[in-house]
């Protein structure tokens, strides 16, 4: 059989080479093109099978599952979508601290209210009490205890003047409207009789008649606990009828 002689550099038949490619002791060097019916096996280069990476191939990065993140909701977009209570609270001077500590926690207590879809308003009209002029008008007062959800008045001593004013405004507001809706607390605690005077204690026992009267049922607190614990009771009943 006679052998057929090819020039070097020649190409073998059936492997198409890159124009400035050769073939040197058999082996490809640079980039070649197979033809589909070709069979390329005796010139693979050692570890191009499938599964297995040259040495000096990139290593591809890894495709891991990285954590969703979580959703941030803008502040508009949270307050959209909450109910405000406004609670007016409104008390005698001799009760400012329980105002305060009122106010305090139930503030607080917005990050859990939060969660239900709902924002407490704390409303104390007695920083404008002290500006009685022509920049505060009793129907300034009226309008912000009729815009109010729960009206919540606490006594110990006596029934002050603007405090039953308030309230009267709570009570013909509830009549109209059925707003707000009104609680009543009367401090229980022990008083020395050199603090109090008859005047004022007898204010207060008036004040009780008439709201018994009234058909208004009243509460006793012992210590700033038991109130925010008492009134709890009452916003969550609150709360839920409203749902």
């Amino acid at each position: 059989m006679s052998s057929e002689t090819r020039k070097p550099g020649e190409s073998q038949p059936g492997i198409n080479v890159g124009r400035n490619e050769g073939v040197v002791a058999g082996t490809i060097k640079g980039p070649i093109a197979i033809g589909r019916n070709a069979s390329a096996h005796s010139h693979e280069h050692p570890g191009a099978r499938a599964g297995v990476r040259r040495r000096d191939e990139p290593q591809a990065p890894v495709q891991r599952d990285s954590p969703r993140p979580t959703p941030v909701r803008s502040p508009a977009s949270v307050a959209s979508g909450l109910r405000t209570i406004r609670i007016f609270v409104a008390s005698s001077s001799e009760l400012r601290d329980e105002r305060n500590m009122f106010d305090l926690h139930f503030r607080q207590a917005n990050d859990l209210f939060l969660r239900r879809g709902v924002y407490l308003k704390i409303v104390r009209w007695e920083g404008a009490r002290s500006a009685l002029s022509e920049t505060r008008t009793q129907d300034d007062s009226d309008g912000e205890v009729a815009r109010c959800d729960i009206f919540l008045s606490l006594f110990f001593t006596k029934a002050g003047a603007f405090t039953e004013e308030e309230f009267d405004t709570a009570e013909r507001s509830f009549r109209d409207s059925g707003r707000p809706l009104i609680y009543t607390f009367f401090k229980d605690a022990e008083i020395r009789t050199g603090d109090a005077s008859p005047e004022d204690l007898n204010s207060l026992w008036a004040f009780q008649r008439r709201l018994t009267h009234l058909g208004h049922f009243w509460s006793r607190y012992s210590t700033i606990d038991d109130l925010l614990n008492k009134f709890r009771v009452q916003l969550d009943d609150f709360l839920a009828r409203e749902e």
